[in-house]
């Protein structure tokens, strides 16, 4: 990935299924998404939030959204018990 990437392909919506394994979602990915759309109306669905076993997950979201703290505002989290995130795509999205 790179910044270019989410400049050229914008979306409404960005689904990110990672648990940390393989250092994803990785902090640079996150930044960059949010550098590119910057004040944009848009939403990030993250199917998880932390994950005891890696650690890194936890620093990674830290911080992209210290460095951009819009970006926090605009994630949604899969509830902890829940198998799956729903997105109604017709939803309008905004902050």
């Amino acid at each position: 990935m790179a910044l270019e990437f989410f400049q050229w392909v914008t979306a409404d919506h960005y689904v990110i299924s990672a648990n940390g394994e393989n250092d994803n979602p990785d902090a640079d990915t996150l930044c960059w998404l949010a550098e590119a759309r910057g004040e944009d109306d848009y939403a990030l669905y993250l199917t998880n939030e932390s994950n005891p076993q890696k650690p890194i997950l936890q620093k990674n979201l830290t911080a992209a959204f210290k460095q951009f703290p819009t970006l926090k505002k605009r994630t949604c989290f899969r509830e902890k018990k829940a198998l799956s995130v729903c997105i109604d795509l017709e939803d309008k999205v905004t902050y």
